[in-house]
């Protein structure tokens, strides 16, 4: 009988590795985008992160924060709402089927899990949820286009008109006095908002998650054990008598060294 197909939901954030500001991870990206520094920082434990929330644990001390649930109950990106998925993806690839929220009807994301996770999780078959910017190849987790449009402000130099969008850097320079100006943290957090930690549920087969390398060192230890026995060498006459020759005569010593 074939194993059961399960999932695990995850709400996930990772500490930035340049300024230690929580970053959310919505999906399976092999790279993160910090916005309170603005930079990229690579994504490298996720599938063992994944496979210790199958088990309901996490490592103490580690940079990842991680609420999970056995229920495939991914949340939408717009309303915030739990949106159940029954029944789960098939077994295999194939495409998966949509996922409508109730409560707002927004599609959320549903596609076969990317090729280099099944390389680290060969056991997960499918994504529900998470950020629509993860397509199944995971490369970045980008910053969502900003919907906001120029913002308006006068060079505290000059009083020139500056005009600000969120593809300015934190430090901009006055077209007028050339003085470079700071931008406030108020219009930074404006035109960069804080991005959403999002619940997402992936499917697998089989108890739990595993590891390629957890498999890996499990078939390597069954393989040691299904070898027989090394069989030692008999220990051959002559030596055995050489042995006791060599014993009488350090025997014999000792003996005569105590008289």
């Amino acid at each position: 009988m074939p194993d059961a197909i399960r999932s695990v939901t995850v709400a996930m954030t990772v500490q930035c590795e340049h300024c230690s500001a929580p970053v959310p991870i919505n999906g399976p990206v092999q790279q993160a985008h910090c916005r309170n520094c603005q930079r990229d920082f690579p994504i490298a434990r996720l599938h063992e992160e994944l496979a210790l929330a199958s088990e309901g644990m996490q490592l103490l001390g580690s940079p990842y924060k991680v609420r999970w649930s056995s229920s495939p109950e991914p949340e939408c990106r717009k309303c915030e709402q739990v949106v159940p998925i029954s029944p789960l993806a098939p077994r295999d690839r194939s495409g998966a089927p949509p996922i409508v929220c109730p409560a707002c009807s927004t599609n959320l994301p549903s596609y076969p899990a990317p090729d280099w996770l099944r390389a680290k999780l060969p056991a997960i078959v499918h994504v529900f949820g998470g950020d629509p910017e993860n397509t199944a190849t995971g490369l970045a987790l980008a910053p969502e286009p900003a919907s906001i449009g120029p913002v308006a402000m006068a060079c505290p130099q000059c009083s020139g008109g500056l005009s600000i969008t969120a593809a300015d850097d934190r430090l901009v320079v006055c077209h007028y006095c050339n003085a470079s100006v700071y931008l406030p943290d108020a219009l930074w957090r404006r035109l960069h908002p804080a991005k959403t930690m999002l619940a997402w549920t992936v499917s697998y087969i089989g108890e739990q998650l595993v590891t390629a390398e957890t498999l890996a060192e499990a078939e390597a230890e069954r393989a040691r054990k299904s070898q027989p026995p090394v069989a030692q060498p008999a220990p051959k006459p002559w030596l055995l008598i050489v042995l006791l020759v060599l014993g009488t005569i350090a025997t014999v010593g000792l003996t005569l060294l105590m008289l």
